[in-house]
């Protein structure tokens, strides 16, 4: 542990202490979004445990209390953790358990963890953010990316051109049909992701362990994912089963394939944007693309298409 850390009082426990010593690997840490998420299950699950009268009042209050705490901003480096660890997530399951425990004089395992496992909350938690994530940023970014392309593709659809094939003269087209064929396969990516979100939709919550639902009461995952619903606005539900929403990244996988395939078009695009403006003397030089930076520390005035690179 650091000199910063031994001189700084700590909130997290044991746990937290003993994987901080055996899993130091690398610097990458879990961002905000994924604290929040597992500090926003630890809430929905404790409301849900007062409501089954599986805690009381005041057990209640001080896990809500310490959980806002937190999604406040609050104690953001007792979460130092690595995101090299055990693939159930176990060591920051607990990690959180601890912190909002110590806040709320409470049992990490016994009041803030129950009814619970890393198995079905550590899942649940990626797929929040994911979705989250998703539909905040992504989603709005491809929106905007279509709509400046219909623009382009309004403004260059009297312009002549050349459709190449291997890079050689081919058939005489418009300016305006190459973004029409950007913009639609664009279209056709965020259909993609859309599609497979329907699946990071579904939470793993309340199969607990091994999604036999073991230690949870009844309809508990169910009623603790409606409460993230509404904390979101988005359409979470419960896995239809949960022995496959615990023992595998299916939804997931798919969702990566559809970036995958967004990645591959973006990639495309740019490219042809680098050719088409490639020059300006001995290049294509048909698109002008913006002199946003110096290109060369040694050949003044060359300018690279470094955004569309990055």
């Amino acid at each position: 542990m650091s000199k910063k850390l031994k001189e700084k009082p700590v909130l997290w426990g044991k746990q937290t202490q003993l994987s901080l010593k055996y899993f130091d690997i690398g610097k990458h840490t879990f961002e905000s979004d994924f604290i929040e998420a597992l500090v926003s299950i630890k809430r929905a699950c404790a409301t849900v445990n007062h409501k089954l009268k599986l805690i009381d009042d005041e057990q209640f209050r001080s896990i809500v209390l310490a959980c806002d705490e937190v999604l406040d901003g609050k104690h953001h480096d007792q979460f130092p953790l690595r995101i090299w660890q055990t693939g159930s997530g176990t060591q920051t399951n607990m990690n959180v358990n601890e912190v909002i425990a110590s806040l709320a004089n409470l049992h990490p395992n016994d009041h803030v963890n129950m009814s619970q496992s890393s198995n079905d909350v550590f899942p649940s938690a990626m797929h929040i953010v994911v979705a989250r994530q998703t539909v905040e940023v992504l989603l709005p970014s491809i929106e905007l990316m279509i709509r400046e392309l219909c623009n382009k593709q309004s403004e260059f659809k009297d312009i002549n051109t050349v459709g190449r094939t291997h890079l050689m003269d081919a058939l005489p087209i418009k300016a305006g049909a190459l973004f029409s064929a950007h913009k639609s396969q664009i279209k056709t990516a965020k259909e993609a992701v859309l599609e497979s979100l329907n699946s990071v939709y579904q939470l793993a919550l309340g199969g607990t362990a091994v999604g036999s639902g073991a230690n949870a009461p009844e309809s508990f995952g169910q009623q603790a994912i409606a409460l993230l619903a509404e904390q979101y606005q988005l359409p979470f539900v419960q896995h239809p089963n949960l022995y496959a929403a615990v023992s595998g990244e299916d939804a997931l996988l798919r969702y990566s394939s559809s970036l995958k395939q967004l990645a591959a078009i973006l990639f495309k695009i740019a490219n042809d944007f680098r050719l088409l403006g490639s020059g300006p003397r001995c290049g294509l030089n048909e698109w002008h693309l913006p002199a946003n930076e110096p290109g060369s520390s040694i050949m003044p005035g060359k300018v690279n298409p470094t955004q569309c690179e990055a």
